[in-house]
């Protein structure tokens, strides 16, 4: 997480850490749109509309605890 903001929006730059992992996973149950760029240029925007659910579906598919993200 960074306090600089790309367009009016707080940063991100995931590092492959679970605790950052986690971090981003809250923040996009959290976010309605999650923009995504590489280095400096923005490539694109993604609604998280659903969020919560699709991600306890695939905790359930897939066998894993969604607690801690998803409440």
């Amino acid at each position: 997480h960074s306090d600089v903001a790309v367009c009016g929006r707080l940063s991100w730059t995931v590092d492959n850490q679970a605790k950052t992992s986690l971090a981003l996973l809250r923040a996009m149950r959290r976010a309605s749109v999650l923009d995504v760029s590489f280095g400096d240029a923005p490539v694109g925007s993604i609604s998280m509309d659903g969020f919560t659910k699709a991600y306890r579906s695939l905790g359930a598919s897939c066998g894993f605890p969604t607690a801690d993200v998803a409440p």
